[in-house]
């Protein structure tokens, strides 16, 4: 019975499995049609052609940005080049030849325009040197003299002659060759700047005085000096010369350079030269018209330069955008795709697990046919115990009956014997009492 019982158990138990079994298979089954459901749904929210197309379209503006920025660069570069040109580019942009060919044309070019930001080309020396020659035609006005005009040539031929001194080492008048030569006279002195001592001081009103007290400056420095030469009238000029050019009122035309070496307050060597001609050679402004002419280019360079910078900096604004636009693009496609293999890997999963329970559940199957198989031998075998144990029992009754028989038929056997021996004995009772009796009667 135990085995039968343990048969029937685990035939019971297979059942139960079984049916777990199958109801997980039919769970999984449903969670598979879901993801596939899901993955169906995750393909058409994803919308990838719509999504690729938006990481191109971002591309393509990324590209044509870096393109706009390399144009803008370009300008800047090319406005850039206008602003260092200086004094050059003004020259270009005015059609004056004439300027264009002093400045090829001079000697020594290798100390001529070497470093554009110290150079007497640089806008803002000569922005200095316009002030320069206002405070000079300032000093002629209180002279009662006439101011000077302006003329591209002297300008040109100054700048170069203030290069060549800052940079050659030799503070002194340049020998320029011929045909850049057009000047007549020249000075050279320093310029500390707006906010210093001006160069005036000492090139036009220490010699000022010196000049209109020549006698007594004679004397004084002869005396001063015993043991040199002594100063005669033949070497005014030498003392004088600056005062006597800047006050002479034949020179009616300048031009002003200075070169800005170590800055704008502290020249060093020849930062400024001052060079006239008679304004009959060639053409002359007034110091006004001039400085519009300046103004006029040099606000046109530093606005183009402007404008390019601010048309670079929008581009590569645009970069930028374009750049997080693509980012975002491609943010977007990378979870829309992963969306969509997110939604695959649930469909793979649950395939996955409906044939494991598929296969679970024919392994639980076959279990319960070996248990239902176990379970039926159990039974038969059960039967067969049931059958000889009825056949047992009926044999068991029938010897049990004929023990009972056998035990009456004894116990009959054993009465008729106790009653035949009590006969018996009743018999030889008698018969001795017949016998005694018969004795008795024989005496």
């Amino acid at each position: 019975m135990d085995a039968y019982n343990d048969a029937a158990q685990a035939k019971d138990d297979a059942q139960s499995a079984l049916d777990t079994a199958t109801s997980e298979l039919e769970e999984a089954k449903t969670e598979q049609t879901n993801a596939a459901t899901a993955l169906d749904a995750a393909k058409a929210n994803a919308k990838i052609a719509e999504k690729e197309q938006a990481v191109k379209d971002a591309e393509t503006k990324i590209s044509d940005a870096e393109q706009a920025v390399k144009d803008a660069q370009a300008e800047v570069e090319a406005a850039s080049k206008a602003v260092e040109s200086g004094l050059k580019g003004f020259f270009e942009y005015y059609g004056a030849t004439g300027s264009l060919e002093v400045l090829s044309g001079t000697v020594d070019p290798q100390y001529v325009f070497t470093d554009p930001e110290t150079s007497s080309y640089n806008l803002e020396n000569v922005k200095r040197s316009i002030e320069l020659i206002n405070e000079l035609n300032e000093i002629r006005k209180s002279e009662g003299l006439p101011e000077f005009r302006v003329s591209d040539e002297l300008f040109a031929e100054a700048a170069c002659n203030a290069d060549i001194s800052a940079n050659s080492g030799v503070f002194d008048h340049v020998a320029q060759n011929p045909e850049a030569d057009i000047r007549s006279a020249e000075c050279m002195g320093f310029d500390h700047g707006p906010d210093k001592r001006s160069i005036y001081v000492g090139m036009y009103y220490q010699e000022k005085e010196r000049y209109e007290n020549w006698e007594a400056f004679k004397e004084n420095h002869n005396t001063k000096y015993p043991d040199e030469s002594p100063i005669t009238d033949a070497d005014k000029f030498d003392y004088c010369g600056h005062y006597m050019i800047l006050s002479d009122p034949q020179y009616t035309s300048v031009g002003i350079a200075k070169n800005s070496t170590h800055g704008e307050t502290v020249i060093d060597l020849n930062r400024t030269m001052i060079t006239m001609e008679d304004e009959e050679l060639f053409k002359t402004y007034s110091v006004a018209e001039w400085t519009e002419r300046f103004n006029t280019y040099y606000d046109k360079v530093h606005g183009d330069l402007t404008a390019a910078q601010e048309k670079l900096a929008a581009a590569q604004a645009q970069i930028e955008k374009a750049n997080a636009e693509k980012d975002s693009a491609d943010k977007a496609l990378a979870d829309a795709k992963q969306s969509i293999k997110s939604a695959e890997d649930k469909v793979t999963e649950c395939s996955q697990k409906v044939t494991d329970l598929e296969t679970a559940k024919s392994e639980k199957a076959d279990s319960l046919k070996k248990a239902q198989n176990a379970a039926s031998e159990a039974e038969l075998e059960k039967n067969e115990a049931l059958a000889d144990k009825t056949e047992a029992e009926s044999r068991l009754n029938t010897l049990k009956k004929e023990y009972a028989d056998a035990v009456t038929d004894r116990d009959a056997k054993e009465t008729a014997y106790e009653t035949a021996v009590s006969n018996t004995a009743a018999k030889k009772a008698d018969a001795e009492r017949a016998q005694a009796n018969n004795w008795s009667c024989a005496e």
